[in-house]
């Protein structure tokens, strides 16, 4: 169960959503029980925030990725520059 600080000075109950969660009014997200774990998840955006872990997670796939593709990318500029080569040096002769 969730609480509120009223006008008063008092903490009124937060009742439940329908799906069991609770919203927070003042940070914009909603508390979810996720497993043996809460979640947050964005009411605007209707997202799962990540936690520290999964968003470093996040970034090192995206940083490996990135590099696959740089390494791949580089792999056939140099498979051009080879045949640019071979034709160059068949003009020259």
């Amino acid at each position: 169960m969730g609480f509120r600080l009223n006008d008063n000075g008092k903490f009124d109950a937060i009742n439940y959503l329908p799906h069991g969660g609770i919203h927070s009014e003042v940070l914009g997200i909603e508390f979810r029980i996720q497993g043996d774990e809460i979640g947050l998840l964005g009411a605007a955006s209707g997202e799962w925030l990540q936690t520290p872990e999964e968003k470093v997670s996040a970034i090192a796939q995206q940083e490996i990725l990135a590099r696959q593709n740089a390494e791949a990318e580089v792999a056939r500029l140099r498979t051009e520059i080879e045949k640019l080569k071979t034709i160059q040096e068949k003009h020259e002769n």
